[in-house]
C-alpha cells in the first residue's frame, strides 16, 4: 500500500516529581518534558489493510534494526504499537519496520516510546485511519507512559502515569549538552530503587512541592529565560539512579566546571544533560569533554581523560524542538 520514513525524537525531563505508586504498578508523576533534535529513523512499509475482528492476532510484522540489543518481536514498543493500532482499528496488514537507532538505549531519553509514537503516526496515515493525535495517544498510553507525549512532542507537562499531556511553548534557542554514560539503567530498575528508598526514608512525604516545581519551570519556559530554566531542573529519581550508577554525580560536576548554566538527569537516567546559553557554549562544553576522553584533564576536576572515558560513552549537542514525530 505504501511506505514512509519518519524521525522519532528523543525527550529530556526538565523536571520529574513522583507523587506515589498506583494500583496498576505505574507511578503518578508530574514532569515538564522537552523534545530534542536527537532521533531514531523509522522506515515503514505496509500492505493493504483488511478488516478483521481480532486484528492484533493476525497482523504480520517484520522488524530490522541496526542495534542487535533491540528485541525484534513483542517487547519492542514499535511492534507493540503496530499491533495495538491494528487491534484498535479492527484490521490486519503486513508491516515492515526498520529502526535506525540514533537515540541511545536505556538512557532515560524515551527512545523506545519515540519509536512507538512514530509507528502510530505513520501507520495512521498509511492505513488512512484519520485518527486524531488524541486518539493515537489513547492507543499509546496502553503500551508505555512516555508514548502519549512522544506522539505530540514539543514542550509540555505530563501527569498521571504520563497519559495527560499539556502543551507549552517551546523556548527559542535552548541548547543542551547530552552526556550518555557507559552504564545503563532500565526504567523498572530506577523505579524499584526509588520505591526501596521511599520505604526507608519516606521520600514521598519529603518530596518537593509539586506545584512550585512545575510552576517555576513553566514560568521560566514561558519567559524564555535560559538561566531560569537551568535553575529549575529537578528529578526525583536521581537519588535512586545514583544508587545504581554513582558516576552520575561526577559527570554533573564536570559539566558545571565547564560553565554549564545548569545540569540535570533525564527520566530514569543515567543520561546527564547540561543547559547552555548558546550553541557556541554547548559546542565548547562538548569539545572539553571530548578532549578529556582523549587524555586531557577537564577544567575544575582532578580526574584525567582515562577515568572520564571509562564513564562517558557519547556526548551530543542538541536543541529544543517543537515536535515529536517528523516525516522525512
Amino acid at each position: 500500500m505504501g511506505d514512509m520514513i519518519l524521525q522519532a525524537q528523543a525527550k529530556l525531563n526538565l523536571t520529574l516529581n513522583i507523587l506515589g505508586k498506583r494500583t496498576d504498578g505505574y507511578h503518578d508523576i508530574e514532569s515538564v518534558v522537552q523534545s530534542i533534535d536527537l532521533f531514531d529513523r523509522i522506515y515503514l512499509k505496509t500492505g493493504l489493510p483488511v478488516p478483521v475482528r481480532r486484528g492484533n492476532e493476525e497482523i504480520n510484522i517484520k522488524v530490522t534494526c541496526n542495534d542487535t540489543s533491540i528485541p525484534m518481536g513483542r517487547g519492542n514498543l514499535a511492534v507493540d504499537a503496530a499491533c495495538a493500532l491494528a487491534e484498535f482499528a479492527g484490521l490486519r496488514a503486513s508491516v515492515e519496520i526498520n529502526i535506525e537507532k540514533g537515540i541511545p538505549v536505556a538512557a532515560g531519553l524515551g527512545g523506545g516510546s519515540a519509536d512507538a509514537a512514530a509507528v502510530l503516526v505513520g501507520l495512521n496515515q498509511l492505513w488512512r485511519l484519520n485518527l486524531s493525535p488524541s486518539e493515537l495517544m489513547v492507543v499509546g498510553e496502553r503500551l508505555g507512559a512516555d508514548i502519549p507525549f512522544c506522539v505530540k512532542g514539543g514542550t509540555g507537562i505530563i501527569r498521571g502515569k504520563g497519559e495527560i499531556v499539556e502543551s507549552l511553548p517551546t523556548p527559542c534557542d535552548l541548547w543542551f549538552v547530552v552526556v550518555i554514560l557507559q552504564d545503563r539503567i532500565s526504567t523498572a530498575q530506577a523505579y524499584a530503587a526509588f520505591d526501596r528508598l521511599a520505604e526507608t526514608t519516606g521520600v514521598y512525604d519529603a518530596a518537593l512541592n509539586v506545584a512550585d516545581v512545575t510552576s517555576r519551570m513553566v514560568q521560566s519556559i514561558r519567559a524564555g529565560k535560559v538561566e531560569n530554566i537551568a535553575g529549575c531542573l529537578t528529578n526525583a529519581l536521581e537519588q535512586a539512579a545514583l544508587s545504581i550508577v554513582p558516576s552520575i554525580a561526577g559527570v554533573k560536576h564536570i559539566l558545571l566546571a565547564q560553565g554549564a548554566a545548569g545540569v540535570g538527569m533525564s527520566g530514569s537516567g543515567p543520561t546527564v544533560f547540561a543547559i547552555a546559553d548558546s550553541r557556541a557554549k554547548a559546542e565548547a562544553i562538548r569539545a572539553a569533554l571530548t578532549w578529556a576522553s582523549c587524555g586531557g584533564r577537564p577544567k575544575g576536576t582532578s580526574s584525567g581523560g582515562a577515568s572520564v572515558s571509562r564513564v562517558i560513552k557519547e556526548v551530543f549537542v542538541c536543541q529544543a524542538i517543537s515536535w515529536g514525530v517528523a516525516y522525512r
